[in-house]
């Protein structure tokens, strides 16, 4: 903390009484306001405050809410009956920082109300400023109490969408409200017009809310009317608040915040405004009495008039209380409204998810079949494929939490390289599609092991892919890892999309990070989108503690990169083996598209293979001849089908004749079997893996021509052990009874298939089961009540291990589950090696049971 500043010895000290009930935490708050400069009277609990009160007024009350015998509350509502001293500003502080009790306390006439864990450097800046404010105030006299419901307020805000949701709260208090767009726009209004209390935004384009208090503050000097300020800001940090109150506001408030909070503050700031005004209006009349008469005649005068206030100030505690049911009854159905959107969330990840379930389980099925290497390949895209749109889901379903700053970002360990080069598989038949070239470029040396995310970077690289394909009319769209730099610990990379596509207008660059934005006006009727990927994007990133920024020429294309620091994972980086069967090898090269020669120049480079590279047949032709001649002839050749069959010389047949075998560089929408059919050796498919390229190439160099691949040779797969276990499946979706049972099968459980809970309830009564695998949501009887009602059986049904397998994801649903008795939960699409997981952990509880 700051060294306390020094009190001028001319220069009284302010008194502070402190009521605080705790020992501790009294000598703490004790010691810092003396050291700045205060007095502090301390007293225990309310009664004794106001026998203090009534004795030495003091300067400020700083009191704890929650006091032995009676609350705070009732001290507040005591000060502000009293005449004497209802102009004293009272600051409450809690440990509860629940709203019910901010609203309590500010109803009850408190001027201000922080949390005990405040900084004390805050807690001082507030001080301050209620101790200014009670000093500067002018003595100008509104008429009547209810007339700071009828307040005129000024409200300054950049954000349209938040300034008139602002306006509509408040003009609904009853308060007349005047919006400003900007600073400059807010300070115009109140050189011509009257206000009782002005609201800012902290951070605006030109005149920033700390500017236009510091012009207020000015302001107010001159001003008849007293005028309050309060500072509205989405950033909520120590520095802002102290800064703000030290440019002259009265009060500073989170956008975060329930309106009901921030009406609560309005009405203490009015609240204050009036009681000064009113102690300065009767204190004047009373220095105007000089004769014993006229004195007597203002007493009762001032008798009256405290008989009067009090009335007031019934009515507008009745006022408060009507006030505060309104908002109880608003509460409530904002409650409600956010339970119907939640539940709408979960119906949609419900049934998004159940027929998911079908789709990739029935996939994994398959791969588990005697496949071709090309069948499995395809299948394999597609379990990707399915995988990536049930991550899109959770991002949707996620997307209200991206908003509300409560997205949690994972921290697993995850291969990048691949993550790339599976995103770019899933986008590549869209490039292939316009003619495009999707090239991947990884180096070899680059780290690969890290800890992060995979599915925000995976969403990333598919945003902003998906844009360059489709801003790309022809050349070629490059995902290209430009650089990073290494330590023992972690590892700062920047990835980029590189596209040769329309471009962005310069002065549209800084803005294509917004929300529903895009390069100009016509984009949207053109391509299509809402403007929301990039914004996702740059919210995605930051999450991650990186940056993401754009480069741009119109007509030249895009560089879209964005910069990550990611710990190593601490796995072994994966290594390219048996590679020495190559370095015979002689490779050539032949595509129109010099980045894609590059990149798989620059593979062949670091595996020392030596090679050339060339554009078109001719080039071919020429390399072709004097490999020849110099007795070194070509062993592989890379082709692209395209310039093969755009050159008159048959270039496939002219290699093949020289005992060059060629392997096809062919797009995601290839017929493979045409390509084979042709004299390709193999086919490879664009953009190309570094590890499909080594082996391939590995495995041609390693077998004769007559052995090479074809598309019905099978692919085996390594066997698992067996599980014998006797499985209860209790699941009303046909389609997913199929896929779970054929998955359990499969390890080797006997599998008993009940429609509903009222089936497994009868089930388990008749049949012992190892395991019982419950759906949550069905018709009937469902899993909830049936695991209920198992649970209250007697014997060794009772015990039984119930595991929960649903398609309810949400937060919350895995709680929900083992409240109602199960086990254990797996969520739908089903993952065969967590279900196989869940059929062993049983096998093993029965077994320590029987042990």
């Amino acid at each position: 903390m700051d060294q306390p500043a020094e009190t001028p010895v001319s220069e009284a000290r302010e008194r502070i009484l402190l009521v605080e009930d705790s020992p501790t935490q009294a000598l703490a708050m004790s010691l810092t306001l003396e050291e700045h400069g205060f007095d502090v009277t301390l007293v225990e609990d309310v009664r004794s405050a106001i026998d203090e009160i009534s004795r030495t007024p003091p300067a400020l009350i700083l009191a704890d809410f929650y006091l032995p015998g009676m609350d705070a509350d009732a001290l507040c509502r005591e000060v502000r009956m009293r005449f004497e001293t209802r102009g004293i500003p009272v600051i409450l502080l809690t440990a509860d920082a629940a709203e019910e009790t901010e609203l309590r306390s500010l109803n009850s006439g408190a001027d201000d109300f922080l949390p005990k864990t405040i900084d004390p450097e805050v807690l001082l800046a507030r001080i301050r400023a209620l101790l200014k404010t009670s000093k500067t105030q002018p003595s100008s006299f509104p008429g009547s109490m209810d007339e700071y419901h009828k307040a005129r307020i000024l409200t300054i805000d950049d954000s349209p969408t938040y300034l008139e949701l602002l306006n509509m709260e408040l003009s609904e208090e009853g308060y007349e409200v005047v919006p400003a767009h900007d600073g400059a726009e807010g300070l115009a209004l109140l050189d011509a017009e009257s206000f009782d209390c002005v609201l800012v935004d902290l951070v605006m384009p030109g005149l920033d809310g700390i500017e236009v208090c510091r012009r207020v503050d000015e302001l107010r000097g001159r001003l008849d009317a007293p005028l309050s300020v309060m500072m509205l800001t989405g950033r909520e940090s120590q520095e802002d608040l102290t800064r703000a109150l030290e440019a002259g506001a009265d009060d500073f408030v989170g956008k975060s915040s329930h309106f009901a909070v921030l009406k609560g503050r309005i009405r203490a700031l009015l609240r204050r405004n009036f009681y000064h005004r009113e102690n300065e209006r009767i204190l004047g009349e009373l220095k105007d009495k000089e004769l014993e008469a006229i004195r007597a005649r203002a007493e009762q005068k001032a008798a009256e008039a405290r008989a009067a206030l009090v009335d007031q100030l019934e009515q507008a505690m009745r006022d408060l209380e009507a006030s505060r049911h309104e908002l109880v009854d608003a509460k409530e159905a904002a409650e409600s409204a956010s339970r119907t959107k939640s539940e709408f969330l979960a119906n949609m990840s419900h049934e998004i998810r159940t027929p998911m379930n079908g789709v990739m389980g029935m996939l994994r099925l398959i791969l588990d079949t005697p496949l071709s290497a090309e069948q499995r390949d395809y299948v394999g895209t597609a379990t990707e494929s399915a995988e990536t749109l049930l991550t899109i889901i959770n991002d949707i379903l996620d997307f209200s939490k991206i908003e509300a700053g409560k997205l949690d970002i994972e921290q697993v360990p995850f291969d990048l390289a691949r993550t790339v080069a599976h995103t770019a598989d899933l986008l590549a038949p869209r490039a292939a599609d316009k003619g495009i070239e999707l090239v991947v470029r990884y180096p070899a040396d680059a780290p690969r092991q890290l800890l992060g995310d995979p599915g925000r970077i995976r969403q990333i690289l598919t945003n902003l892919i998906g844009n360059a394909i489709k801003f790309t009319e022809e050349g070629h769209v490059l995902v290209n890892l430009r650089e990073y730099a290494e330590s023992e610990d972690e590892v700062e990379l920047e990835l980029a999309v590189e596209d040769t596509g329309v471009g962005i207008p310069p002065d549209r660059v800084s803005e294509i990070f917004e929300e529903f934005t895009q390069a100009e006006s016509s984009t949207t009727r053109k391509y299509g989108g809402t403007g929301l990927g990039l914004t996702i994007s740059r919210r995605l990133v930051e999450l991650m503690g990186g940056t993401i920024r754009a480069e741009s020429e119109p007509g030249s294309g895009s560089v879209f990169s964005f910069r990550l620091t990611l710990p190593r994972a601490g796995a072994a980086e994966e290594t390219f083996q048996n590679l020495t069967v190559l370095r015979t090898a002689h490779v050539l090269i032949v595509d129109p598209r010099r980045v894609t020669r590059d990149v798989l120049a620059e593979h062949l480079t670091g595996w020392k293979l030596e090679h050339v590279t060339c554009a078109d047949a001719r080039e071919a032709r020429e390399a072709l001849r004097r490999a020849t001649a110099a007795g070194h002839p070509f062993t592989l050749a890379l082709l692209d089908p395209e310039v093969a069959a755009a050159t008159e010389t048959d270039l496939q047949a002219l290699l093949r004749s020289g005992g060059t075998r060629t392997v096809a560089l062919a797009n995601a929408r290839v017929e493979v079997q045409n390509l084979r059919a042709q004299g390709f050796a193999d086919v490879l498919l664009k953009p190309v893996r570094p590890t499909q390229l080594a082996a391939t190439l590995t495995h041609l160099c390693a077998t004769a021509p007559s052995t090479e691949r074809t598309a019905d040779a099978p692919t085996a797969q390594p066997a698992q052990p067996q599980v014998e276990a006797h499985v209860l499946l209790v699941e009303d979706n046909l389609i997913n009874q199929k896929v779970a049972v054929r998955l359990l099968e499969r390890m080797g459980c006997t599998v008993e298939v009940a429609d509903d809970g009222l089936a497994a309830v009868e089930c388990v009564q008749r049949s012992s089961y190892d395991v019982v695998f419950m759906d949550c949501q069905m018709p009937g009887m469902d899993g909830f009540e049936a695991t209920r009602r198992i649970r209250a059986l007697d014997g060794p049904a009772a015990g039984l291990r119930i595991t929960a397998m649903t398609a309810n994801a949400m937060a919350g649903d895995r709680e929900r589950c083992l409240q109602a008795g199960m086990d254990d939960y797996l969520s739908k699409p089903i993952d065969p090696f967590a279900l196989r997981q869940a059929v062993v952990d049983a096998i093993d509880l029965r077994r320590a049971k029987a042990g």
